[in-house]
């Protein structure tokens, strides 16, 4: 299930979330990020001088579920899917296409959870953006996870920074979490602040005054997101308190998972952390089913996006899976969305 090569990856992961030093790491994650910041700075300042433009694709970025009943549409790239066209559509609005890994985790897991939405997954995204266009007659584009890819011209720019860890060790990549310098913070046209309710109102605070500086005129909207349910394989709701469960996943912030399940009332006996975007194989799952016996566990219990990349092996859990669904709730901010929202039509 893991080896050497998941090891080094998750104290790396760790480090650059600031969790533990470098050490011996530190020389050559610092050289990586000073090429990669190198490369990075030169890029944003062609866009800003006006030598790169972005294209725009003649539709405007929106969020989904603000926008609806408007057609509106989501755009990924599309990262570790196993299909390598142009274009991919991974949901028409109503027909999903195969489920990872042909098609990439998190757009699949949004094209269940949205019906009647269409979502399309493209390295190249502005291919991506004129089908969407041209195919689904989309009023509106939501580009997930593209706050970096400047090729597209967008409307406004939403940054969403996690109260969790906000800005990890400060460093860019691989030496950090950050994509970009935090000055480039004032791009945004509007901040959400995320939280899974545990944070200290104090940190919030400091973190407000933090965004504050780098982004003086940008709006700040609080969401805060927890588990909504539990289903099984059949996708009917099941509690988990009291429930003895053993608990896995492969997603960037696996301990903020099983803390969510104690919060709902589980009894998590024995957990398996994998590497972000895993894609699980037969013996994997004969592995999970082992522990889970040896464990006494009830069952085992897992994330959406999880669920999505296990849709093949499901049914050799005996009905013994769960799936852990989240729902994101605006807090604070939400009438200042609105506006900016309603100023583009």
């Amino acid at each position: 299930m893991s080896g050497g090569g998941d090891f080094l990856r998750n104290r790396i992961e760790r480090i650059m979330r600031g969790e533990e030093p470098a050490e011996a790491l530190g020389m050559p994650l610092s050289i990586a990020e000073t090429a990669y910041g190198a490369v990075v700075g030169v890029r944003n300042r062609l866009y800003d001088s006006g030598v790169l433009n972005s294209r725009k694709a003649g539709c405007t970025e929106l969020l989904v579920k603000k926008l609806l009943p408007r057609k509106v549409g989501i755009l990924s790239r599309g990262y570790g899917a196993g299909n390598t066209s142009a274009v991919q559509i991974v949901s028409d609005g109503e027909t999903l296409a195969a489920p990872p890994p042909f098609s990439a985790d998190e757009p699949y897991m949004m094209a269940s959870r949205l019906s009647g939405v269409p979502v399309v997954c493209a390295p190249k995204r502005i291919d991506g953006a004129m089908e969407m266009c041209n195919r689904f007659g989309v009023e509106a584009i939501v580009l997930d996870d593209g706050y970096q890819h400047r090729a597209i011209h967008r409307d406004f720019d939403i940054l969403i920074v996690s109260a969790h860890n906000p800005f990890g060790s400060g460093k860019l990549l691989p030496n950090g979490i950050l994509r970009e310098p935090l000055e480039q913070v004032k791009r945004a046209g509007l901040i959400v602040i995320t939280e899974g309710g545990d944070i200290a109102e104090n940190d919030i605070i400091e973190l407000k005054i933090r965004i504050g500086k780098l982004n003086p005129s940008a709006p700040v909207v609080r969401a805060v997101g927890d588990i909504r349910g539990f289903t099984n394989s059949e996708g009917l709701m099941s509690g988990v308190a009291g429930k003895k469960l053993f608990a896995f996943c492969g997603i960037a912030s696996p301990e903020r998972f099983v803390s969510s399940l104690k919060k709902a009332g589980a009894e998590v006996v024995e957990t398996v952390f994998f590497a972000d975007h895993y894609q699980y194989d037969r013996e994997d799952v004969n592995e999970i089913l082992r522990r889970i016996s040896r464990c006494g566990a009830e069952a085992a219990v897992t994330t959406e996006k999880d669920f999505v990349r296990l849709i093949r092996h499901v049914d050799n859990f005996g009905g013994k899976l769960l799936k852990a669904s989240y729902e994101l709730k605006i807090t604070e901010g939400e009438d200042a969305l609105d506006q900016k929202l309603s100023a583009l039509f």
